[in-house]
């Protein structure tokens, strides 16, 4: 019977499209912090040099295909071991936000997303299982109104953990307190999603989106739908659940 409906979140959910050549500018907020505490111009514009250095220190024992930072932990310790700079939750929460939002070119939902999660969120428990930082993609759930739908929040910045890691698969478990058998996966990603929930026992749908670039693996989905027909989600999810049903009506029988 399944239980738990597991959402990846950025090109499944919401369609995001950054301004890399705002990069600077982005960094700029960071700085302009640093100097407003009255560090110098040069030491405060080193600061994503400094970002980064904290972030290869990170990783020195870590494999990245497997672990995630921080952004905000991986900030804050920066400010501390470069700068000496104390620095309040709420300051730098805005700080991220506002890093975000220079380099968002756009984020949208992607057409019936707010429909099926509210339906969806009648009858399941509902978690997302992504890639993220929950810095600001707390913040862009809320703001695209959809965060309520949500009993759980999955975020690998905050578990560790990333896909398709049987590390990230196992935490999700554990938070949403379901078995595998129990659990649909829901992605526009073929191996981080699909054989990640997959190779956990948990079912998964595949979400086509063509802006993904996909890895060469042999896995196959329990459905698979276009992008933009995210609204046959919920018969998806039923399908996979009249299979279930028939597959152990056929067991009990030969039991």
């Amino acid at each position: 019977m399944i239980k738990g409906i597991f959402f990846d979140i950025y090109q499944t959910l919401i369609d995001v499209e950054l301004k890399h050549e705002r990069g600077s500018e982005a960094w700029e907020v960071f700085s302009k912090f640093l100097a407003s505490k009255g560090i110098d111009e040069y030491n405060a514009g080193r600061c994503e040099i400094n970002y980064w250095q904290e972030i290869d220190k990170y990783y020195q024992d870590k494999d990245p295909k497997i672990y995630h930072h921080d952004w905000q932990k991986s900030l804050r310790s920066m400010f501390q071991s470069s700068y000496g700079v104390e620095i309040s939750d709420t300051e730098l929460s805005e700080l991220i936000w506002k890093f975000r939002r220079i380099n968002q070119h756009q984020f949208k939902l992607y057409p019936q997303v707010k429909e099926v999660l509210n339906e969806l969120s009648q009858k399941y428990i509902i978690a997302s299982a992504s890639i993220a930082q929950a810095s600001y993609t707390r913040i862009e759930l809320q703001e695209l109104g959809i965060e309520q739908y949500f009993q759980h929040l999955v975020f690998s910045s905050e578990i560790g953990f990333k896909k398709p890691s049987t590390f990230f698969y196992r935490k999700a478990l554990e938070i949403v307190q379901l078995e595998p058998e129990e659990c649909i996966m829901i992605g526009n990603d073929l191996y981080d999603d699909i054989y990640g929930a997959k190779r956990m026992g948990i079912h998964a749908i595949f979400v086509d989106n063509p802006i993904t670039p996909q890895e060469q693996i042999n896995v196959q989905p329990d459905a698979a739908i276009s992008i933009q027909d995210f609204a046959l989600i919920p018969l998806k999810i039923q399908e996979i659940e009249r299979r279930e049903e028939l597959y152990e009506h056929i067991n009990s029988k030969n039991s």
